[in-house]
């Protein structure tokens, strides 16, 4: 948190204080008697503390804005996390539609699924414009290449579209729109302006027998799901203990040799893989 930290004490007049309320006293009393010395000097010590806490609560706001512009970060609001959102749905879609498979029914899904993805006119040929933008994914976004893509609106000049969608409970809600607002709004724009501007999330699974397009949450993401991850550290854990068995016994014989001589009873490991 921000204020966890108390102003005062990063600016070092809490540590100040502190100091002149424990030597001040400690001088006085040196010089002087009695129960009367004692008690001033808890008297000063709480005054100067009061005095160091009015100050931090003082400073508070002023470090708190101070301490938001060094590490230049806001809160997230309602409406930037929904733009987020929004742009990673858009991102999802575009990663979906490169794994598109010819001839079978995840064509017809996904064209329910996103019916604001492209011009319903490109479907004819959809294949055409996945090459195109499996390109633009491989070259990594590159701006002119991005421009070019994302500035085609023709054929909408004048027109009415009119769109069905899927609903969560399974039913299907039509929507017309002009043709220049729906080419406006075309999925596979928004999700290109985000991937150019962030596109270390396109990424492409590493597990081989998946290879499919997702869009990364963390720049250390590398796996499609949680169980390709599994699935490729299985197979890598094989593949290595193959190709490095008799050093990877050799170690162990190693190693249980040298606990043997500072343990006699020292159990020796399995050299074997379980």
């Amino acid at each position: 948190m921000i204020l966890g930290t108390c102003p005062t004490e990063v600016l070092g007049v809490s540590w100040v204080c502190r100091f002149l309320s424990i030597v001040i006293p400690s001088i006085l009393v040196l010089f002087g008697n009695g129960h009367r010395i004692w008690r001033f000097r808890l008297a000063v010590q709480c005054s100067i503390l009061s005095v160091c806490d009015t100050v931090g609560l003082l400073l508070s706001p002023y470090y708190a804005i101070v301490a938001v512009s060094a590490k230049k970060t806001m809160p997230h609001t309602d409406s930037s996390w929904k733009y987020l959102q929004d742009n990673l749905k858009a991102a999802r879609a575009f990663a979906a539609f490169l794994d598109l498979v010819p001839k079978t029914d995840q064509v017809d899904r996904f064209k329910l699924k996103h019916p604001d993805f492209m011009s319903p006119f490109w479907w004819s040929h959809w294949q055409v414009k996945q090459k195109e933008f499996q390109k633009v994914w491989d070259e990594g976004f590159p701006q002119l290449r991005v421009l070019q893509v994302i500035s085609d609106v023709s054929g909408f000049e004048g027109a009415r579209v009119t769109t069905r969608a899927a609903t969560d409970s399974g039913s299907v809600i039509e929507k017309t729109t002009s043709g220049e607002e729906y080419a406006h709004n075309f999925a596979y724009k928004k999700a290109l302006l985000f991937l150019f501007t962030e596109s270390w999330r396109a990424k492409i699974c590493r597990f081989e027998k998946c290879g499919r397009h997702f869009i990364a949450e963390k720049t250390g993401n590398r796996f499609h799901s949680q169980e390709c991850a599994a699935k490729f550290r299985d197979i890598y854990k094989r593949e290595n203990w193959t190709e490095h068995k008799d050093e990877l016994n050799k170690r162990r014989r190693d190693e249980y040799a040298s606990q043997k001589k500072k343990r006699p009873h020292a159990k020796r490991k399995n050299l074997s893989q379980r």
